[in-house]
């Protein structure tokens, strides 16, 4: 028997059609396999962005610059302050949008100004000038401003607004550090360090003769 032919002859209009209807569908349907994969791959990793982002707010600084923060707080317990800010600018480079991060390099850049250390067996400071340590205490003070211009939260306002009101008060301006523990209390009027610091501050200026030590 001779095979059956197509009602419509070869390369006709209604074979085309015929063709390019079956083509449009194949595209549909791999358009919606697209989309379903891509759907699929958000469900997956909508749970682990939120992870990684709890534990970036709980301790104020991303996991993977965690390590660059230990660090940090490794090198300060040695006095070793020279590591110290060097941890603390990497850190502050790699998460610049973090409070926390501008914290930690305002408190290395002080420690570092005003830190201890041994050279040739005589303990002398980093800094020998007093222009060269006024001119690093400016530049911590400005890392706690940063830090408290990316505050996300009071509680990250307040630790960097406290390490910025001390600097302060080593830069001597006792008015200007009374203010800022001032605004402190307008947020938390039981903040017991602020409490402390602005009674200290205001008694040495009755009496500037009192000891350092309350």
């Amino acid at each position: 028997m001779a095979p059956r032919r197509s009602k419509w002859p070869k390369g006709s209009k209604y074979t085309t059609r015929r063709g390019r209807g079956r083509r449009r569908s194949g595209s549909r349907a791999g358009g919606v396999i697209v989309v379903l994969l891509l759907i699929v791959a958000a469900v997956l990793l909508i749970p682990r962005i939120q992870s990684g982002f709890r534990r970036a707010t709980a301790t104020g600084i991303p996991t993977g610059a965690q390590a660059l923060a230990d660090s940090m707080d490794a090198a300060s317990r040695r006095h070793d302050w020279d590591a110290a800010l060097g941890h603390a600018l990497e850190l502050a480079r790699v998460a610049p949008h973090l409070s926390a991060a501008h914290r930690r390099l305002a408190m290395a850049r002080h420690n570092y100004g005003t830190g201890v250390r041994t050279v040739d067996g005589v303990p002398r400071t980093a800094l020998r000038t007093s222009v060269a340590k006024i001119e690093h205490e400016l530049a911590a003070l400005a890392a706690a401003d940063s830090a408290r211009a990316r505050a996300s939260n009071e509680e990250e306002w307040i630790a960097a607004t406290e390490v910025y009101a001390k600097i302060l008060e080593y830069l001597g301006l006792p008015l200007d550090a009374l203010e800022v523990y001032a605004q402190i209390l307008e947020r938390q009027p039981d903040h017991e360090t602020a409490q402390v610091r602005a009674y200290w501050v205001r008694e040495h200026l009755r009496n500037p003769l009192l000891p350092d030590q309350l």
